[in-house]
């Protein structure tokens, strides 16, 4: 018996990644740095993506294809399974870990939580938090219902992400088209419409350790409208938002994640700040899709996704490592929105990837694409992460990015949004 655990502890750990996400690079690049053999599964051709290339091996085995995958890791003695953000990955994931009786950091309750919005909010509400009102609409429809909505308001699915299927309504007619709209991005067929609160959008990251939610940073997300629709595509990582929340709110959101059971793992929440309280609207129990990790680990020393990948390997390791120390400059996430339109010619992009303090973890669009008019976050063209050791150098920086960075059609028009830096000023006032 001995004998066999000490052959456990000095066989080579083997990481199956599900799929491929904007944490996928870095993920390999670390385990890769820790001797951990990697495998990519993922059904697209070897040439699909430059991530492929990292691995030792690949995979073109889809990851829905469960029972596949469960004969080649029990085959290959697979050690730990990954997957970083995309939600439906990560859904495969938990249930083949539990098959194969491997790690998976999510509570039942808290992946509950965080695939379908309106059980969140329950759990928001029963400790208090504030939430956006709830209108219950569902088919068939009745004027009854529609008499006691008060517009605007939102209309997405329960249990999409990415702000796909999500609409504003100013009217009847709207919502019932964007009704069935979100019905279409919905797996479980629901949908939630509620009020619209216009305000600031916010975000708290935390990573959870043995039960204790460690807070790591609140964002302030800013927008450009499109379409009379907000869409955020800057993330200023030092909130002013930090002392205002941490005393007035935190102890909820302690109480919060205690109900939905979390106690391992990287998650945030989404709210929207308005004359004094935090609306809560939905829940993260994964790394984020944007890239965050990218600025945090030369701010903070610190990586959620290395250590996402500890967890999925089963490694220890110290709070030290997420507890975070003090910051060593600032950070931000520029992510620029492009217009509908079909692109002719891309510049700038190969001079941004060399700039000093700057990192391209998604690159989204290329030469002959057909860019659709879809209002969320996939049309958002590149994941940018910004750090400096100060505000002015970091804003000086997001200048430079925009006077390099073009997306053209064929009549030369550069179809980038532009983002008015000038309003990264205004949150640096105190509230």
């Amino acid at each position: 018996m001995l004998k066999k655990r000490e052959e456990s502890l000095i066989m080579k750990q083997k990481l199956l990644f599900m799929g491929i996400d904007t944490s996928t690079r870095d993920a390999v690049a670390y385990a890769r740095s820790i001797g951990v053999e990697t495998i990519i599964t993922d059904a697209r051709p070897f040439g699909s993506s430059p991530v492929k290339q990292m691995a030792d091996h690949v995979w073109q085995i889809d990851v829905k294809n469960l029972d596949e995958l469960q004969a080649r890791c029990k085959k290959e003695q697979i050690t730990g399974i990954y997957a970083g953000n995309h939600e439906f990955c990560l859904d495969m994931t938990r249930e083949l870990t539990r098959r194969l009786e491997l790690p998976f950091y999510a509570s039942e309750e808290g992946w509950a939580c965080a695939r379908d919005k309106a059980r969140f909010k329950e759990h928001c509400m029963a400790v208090g938090l504030d939430v956006p009102q709830r209108y219950f609409v569902k088919k068939p429809y009745t004027q009854e219902m529609f008499a006691k909505i008060s517009y605007p308001v939102i209309v997405k699915p329960v249990d999409a992400c990415a702000q796909r299927g999500l609409t504003l309504c100013g009217s009847e007619e709207e919502l019932i088209t964007a009704y069935e709209k979100a019905l279409q991005y919905s797996q479980k067929k629901e949908v939630i419409v509620e009020e619209f609160i216009e305000g600031e959008e916010v975000s708290m990251e935390y990573f959870f350790l043995d039960g204790h939610p460690v807070f790591c940073r609140i964002n302030d997300l800013l927008p450009v409208s499109v379409n009379n629709r907000p869409i955020f595509c800057f993330i200023w990582q030092q909130s002013r938002h930090k002392e205002k929340y941490l005393r007035d709110t935190a102890d909820k959101t302690d109480a919060l994640f205690q109900r939905m059971q979390c106690y391992l793992g990287a998650a945030f929440l989404q709210a929207i700040y308005r004359d004094g309280k935090y609306y809560f609207l939905e829940f993260g129990y994964r790394i984020d899709g944007i890239g965050s990790w990218t600025t945090e680990k030369r701010i903070d020393g610190y990586s959620k996704v290395e250590r996402m990948v500890d967890l999925a390997l089963g490694r220890p390791f110290s709070p030290k490592q997420i507890i975070l120390p003090e910051k060593n400059g600032v950070g931000a996430l520029y992510l620029p929105l492009v217009k509908a339109g079909k692109i002719d010619a891309i510049s700038g992009l190969e001079t941004v990837r060399c700039m000093e303090g700057v990192d391209v973890s998604l690159e989204r669009f290329h030469i002959g694409d057909e860019i659709k008019e879809s209002k969320d976050m996939y049309q958002l063209a590149y994941y940018l992460g910004i750090w400096a050791e100060k505000e002015a150098t970091l804003l000086d920086r997001l200048k430079e990015i925009q006077s390099l960075l073009k997306i053209c059609d064929h009549d030369g028009n550069n179809l980038l949004i532009p983002f008015d830096g000038a309003t990264v000023r205004e949150i640096l006032r105190d509230i």
